[in-house]
């Protein structure tokens, strides 16, 4: 009788499992080794990748991708934009499960564009060829407009001058409108597509001192020396200024450039195209997880932006590969945050060696072209749905009103629930419309965002620029080469806002910051300053702070913020009182110490 009941349970137990294994929610597992993947680092894997997704696509219901613990090349396709396409994909999940990437910097890593319900992580990424040049400064020649540069061995060499002039490009700005056909020409001047390079210290990864952050190039040319690996590096007008401060010995580094011109238009005509390593976009519940770049194609590393619902970056690194004498990791941002429904969270991630900040959240400026009404306006982009609500701040009187609510939209023209009275009309100009009237739509503006258990080290300019509401904490800042949390909005030369309120910043830690560590402010450019503070709501407490500079805080037209519990010291030890630490212009109001 008991023999009976054992194999009644088995059966029973077995007809359960089998049952589990056909319910219509179950996820379909496929690994990549079923498409043909080698995973030797050799073999061009990127076929086997397409033939996965296809089965994915395919899949009725949830899914799941698996990689090895290999090394698998991804070389060129001219399907999409990225390798990993997850647009109008939902309820998939793909795994590395430690895997590494060789990418080729032509392509992005992976796009999720009106994706649902995604789960990427566990790879390490890495590109070949490399996408930056950087090499030792030989010798400095200011009177001939160069200074020589050798590149070692193991770092790509410039692309030749024929190149640059007939395909070389700078379209590394996705808020940049891109070009036609017929409209390359005409784009590419009178900027060179060389863009800008960094000079580094001998000896470290840092930014050389009292030296501007970043040089524009004009040209890279062989030196003519017999070493192929030499050459004359050409700093535009504005910028051979600084040639007599390059001292030998020291580092250059340089984007190098990834795409042809008939490549840049056949994946434009597929749809959208960025520079970003990993771009998500009109999408929600996205998580991105455990991803270690250690090297990333010359655009933000992740792009989050216009989405609808929940983004999670968690566990990521971005930092110089290990045992090697790289100096750079990204070109770009590490978080590159705009326009957003929900605030992103970006928890227990690792940023160093990028050169532009690390974490950015902000939403895009839209200015009205044209008054139609005194409440409809044709605007710069279509960045509104009917019911969203928008901020409208008017830099010649400082005034900043909220409450305003969209009840229709056209293409480019909306129309507001009440008029906001006088609007001066502007196209978005840098150093030109610094007077125009500039509107936020504030139900995407990262309401919400949540930055927390992160690691900011060795970088080129700021650890954190966040210009709206959430919460910042838990965070170890150190030896950035700009600040560690810029609070701020951004007018002038380029345009972006709205502004920081509702902060809450708490239990950071951070030392050894190039520049003042924290700074919060209202901006305007420098042809119409600050009229009255508009920056704040903000709770400051429990943070530390080690910087031998003048101040630690930096406050300017600001209201509003309260510091509770905070600790300021030399980098000695030496403590600073709160007052020696914290600056407040005249203009900033109800400032308060706890």
């Amino acid at each position: 009788m008991k023999i009976k009941l054992h194999v009644c349970a088995v059966c029973l137990a077995s007809l359960f499992l089998a049952g589990c294994a056909s319910r219509p929610d179950a996820p379909q597992v496929f690994t990549m080794a079923q498409f043909g993947a080698v995973g030797d680092g050799i073999h061009n894997d990127a076929p086997a990748l397409k033939k996965a997704f296809q089965a994915l696509e395919a899949a009725d219901g949830p899914a799941t991708l698996l990689f090895r613990k290999k090394t698998y090349r991804l070389g060129r396709q001219d399907e999409s934009d990225a390798q990993f396409d997850f647009s109008g994909m939902e309820n998939i999940v793909v795994d590395g499960q430690g895997a590494t990437l060789i990418i080729h910097p032509v392509h992005g890593v992976a796009r999720f564009f009106n994706s649902r319900n995604i789960v990427f992580k566990n790879f390490v990424i890495q590109h070949d060829p490399l996408p930056f040049i950087q090499g030792d400064i030989l010798s400095v020649h200011p009177d001939k407009g160069f200074f020589l540069l050798k590149i070692p061995e193991g770092y790509p060499l410039p692309p030749s001058e024929k190149w640059m002039a007939e395909e070389g490009h700078f379209f590394d700005n996705p808020a940049a409108e891109i070009p036609d056909r017929s409209g390359w020409e005409a784009r590419q001047g009178p900027v060179s597509a060389w863009r800008w390079g960094v000079v580094i210290s001998s000896g470290s990864r840092t930014l050389k001192p009292d030296f501007p952050n970043h040089l524009f190039i004009e040209k890279v040319v062989p030196a003519g020396t017999g070493d192929d690996r030499v050459f004359r590096v050409y700093p535009t007008a504005p910028y051979a200024v600084h040639l007599p401060k390059i001292i030998a010995g020291e580092r250059f580094v340089l984007p190098r450039f990834r795409r042809t011109k008939e490549e840049y238009f056949k994946l434009k005509e597929k749809g959208w195209m960025y520079e970003q390593n990993i771009q998500i976009r009109s999408s929600s519940d996205i998580k991105i997880e455990n991803l270690t770049f250690y090297s990333a194609r010359p655009g933000m590393v992740f792009g989050v932006r216009h989405n609808d619902g929940p983004i999670t970056i968690r566990g990521c690194t971005v930092t110089w590969l290990p045992d090697s004498d790289r100096l750079i990791a990204s070109w770009r941002d590490g978080v590159h945050c705009k326009n957003n429904r929900v605030g992103p969270t970006i928890e227990n991630c690792h940023f160093e060696g990028l050169f532009d900040d690390s974490i950015n959240l902000s939403a895009d400026c839209i200015m009205a072209r044209e008054v139609v009404a005194p409440n409809r306006f044709a605007m710069t982009d279509a960045a509104f749905d009917v019911g969203d609500e928008v901020g409208v701040f008017k830099p010649e009187t400082g005034v900043w009103e909220t409450g305003f609510s969209v009840v229709r939209v056209d293409g480019n023209s909306i129309v507001l629930d009440r008029s906001p009275g006088a609007v001066v009309t502007g196209t978005m100009t840098p150093r030109k419309d610094v007077a125009s009237t500039q509107f936020y739509n504030l139900s995407r503006a990262n309401a919400g965002f949540v930055v927390r258990n992160n690691f900011f080290g060795i970088q080129r300019r700021h650890a954190v620029v966040a210009r709206c509401q959430g919460v910042i904490e838990n965070s170890v800042i150190r030896g950035v080469c700009g600040g560690a949390l810029e609070l701020a909005n951004e007018a002038g030369w380029f345009y972006e806002g709205p502004f920081p309120r509702n902060l809450h910043i708490r239990n950071n830690r951070i030392s050894g910051t190039t520049q003042i560590p924290v700074v919060m402010r209202t901006k305007n450019s420098p042809e119409v300053p600050p009229v009255a503070p508009v920056t704040g709501n903000i709770l400051f407490e429990n943070n530390e702070i080690s910087f031998d500079g003048t101040v630690s805080v930096q406050l300017e037209y600001v209201e509003n913020v309260e510091f509770k519990g905070n600790v300021f010291s030399r980098a000695d030890g030496t403590p600073v009182p709160v007052d020696q630490a914290v600056s407040a212009d005249a203009a900033s109001r109800n400032i308060q110490f706890k």
